[in-house]
Parts: structure tokens; C-alpha cells; sequence
């Protein structure tokens, strides 16, 4: 038995030792055990309530999970060759600004491609010493200012303050 499964007995065996101390009773027909744990992708039951192996039971999408996996694993065209994490990291990033970027140019009625028609260039350079007036653009378009393009920019003076 795994560590994390002993320490999970151990835990069971002492709320079976409380139960029955205090006039309460488990059943173990009724009893169901979920496991969390990343590694473990099998059901056998390791986990027992008075001498009886308790039901396991997966969560659902990690028993998809599980049965991809399986099923990739014997597939004969499967060459045991790890991906690097900063790889897959990069092409999902890539492939979610593709998709991104796709449903923003579906738009084309929206005044907002005016200001900003390519999403990935203004906001990789939005934190790079943008200006103020760019920065508070920027601020604008993510809360979906209602004002950016309705009403005429208001002309301030300075007279009269000082």
C-alpha cells in the first residue's frame, strides 16, 4: 500500500473506532471512497471499514483522462519521446492568440479595430512604458468604457484656478 493510502487507513480505522465507541454505525454498502490523488489512474480497492474493501471511485473526468491516456499508450505509433513543458506552454499560448485573434478580425463592425486591430502587438507593448494617454486607451477598451468613441474629448483650461 501507497503512504498516502496507509495514512488514509489509518484515518478510517480511527472514525471506525469513534463510531463505535459513541453507538454509531458505518455501512459499508453504502460507503463510497473518492481518491484525488494524481497517480493513482487504477480502481482496486485498498482502503478497508470493518475487514470489507471500501469501493473506489473515480472522478469522472479524470477517468476520461485515464482512458486517453490508456489508449494513447497503445497505440503502436506512440514513440515514448517527452514534450518539453515550455514548448507546450508556447504553442497552446500561440494557438489561444490565434483563436483570439480570429474572433476579434470576425468583428470588423466594431469601432474598437480602429484603435486596436492586432490584439497581440498593443498588448504585449501595453507594459513596456506605454504613455499615460495609451495606458488609460488601454484601460478603457478592458472595463468596455462606454465613452471611448460616444462623446467629444472635453477641452480643460487652466484659468481662473490659480
Amino acid at each position: 500500500m501507497q503512504h498516502l493510502e496507509c495514512t488514509i487507513q489509518l484515518c478510517i480505522n480511527n472514525v471506525q473506532k469513534w463510531v463505535s465507541e459513541n453507538g454509531f454505525r458505518f455501512s459499508v454498502s453504502k460507503t463510497t471512497c473518492v481518491h484525488f490523488h494524481r497517480q493513482r489512474i487504477y480502481t482496486e480497492s485498498a482502503l478497508h471499514l470493518d475487514g470489507q474493501p471500501i469501493p473506489v471511485k473515480g472522478i469522472q473526468g479524470n477517468e476520461n483522462v485515464n482512458k486517453l491516456a490508456k489508449a494513447a499508450l497503445n497505440r503502436a505509433s506512440y514513440s515514448g519521446k517527452l514534450i518539453c513543458w515550455s514548448d507546450l506552454k508556447s504553442k497552446t499560448n500561440g494557438y489561444i492568440h490565434l483563436v483570439w485573434q480570429k474572433t476579434w478580425d470576425a468583428e470588423g463592425a466594431n469601432k474598437l479595430h480602429e484603435v486596436l486591430p492586432n490584439l497581440g502587438e498593443d498588448l504585449h507593448r501595453r507594459g513596456e512604458g506605454a504613455g499615460k494617454k495609451q495606458e488609460t486607451v488601454m484601460w478603457w477598451l478592458r472595463v468596455g468604457h462606454a465613452w471611448l468613441f460616444a462623446m467629444p474629448a472635453t477641452a480643460f483650461t487652466l484659468s481662473g484656478i490659480f
